[in-house]
């Protein structure tokens, strides 16, 4: 007998699709978006030692300035900004898809 699973599971490589054409249209469409990646990209590009943080590498022997440390302070800040529109986009296309599946099965008409 094959065991129930769940539509994440059954879709999982189709959801991140989903939710990477997503934020793809939130690149393209949203101004605020844009300029935030590209402020953070600005930020990455100019401090490389930051960009040491988002990657595995190990930071043993790293030691960053106390300007580095401000800019890190802005990174953070530019990071939550940008998590919390995708976090908006992905949750309204939850709600539409919601909205449309509702709609296949005659609840709403």
């Amino acid at each position: 007998m094959d065991e129930l699973k769940t539509f994440y599971e059954e879709c999982e490589d189709e959801l991140e699709e989903h939710l990477l054409k997503a934020r793809t249209i939130l690149r393209e469409t949203n101004e605020e978006y844009k300029n935030l990646l590209e402020k953070q990209k600005n930020i990455l590009d100019s401090y490389k030692n930051l960009s040491l943080i988002l990657t595995d590498d190990e930071l043993d022997n790293v030691e960053f300035s106390s300007e580095e440390v401000k800019i890190l302070q802005k990174l953070t800040h530019i990071n939550v900004n940008i998590k919390i529109l995708e976090e908006k986009e992905i949750f309204f296309l939850g709600a539409r898809e919601n909205y449309f599946y509702l709609k296949n099965i005659g609840v709403l008409k």
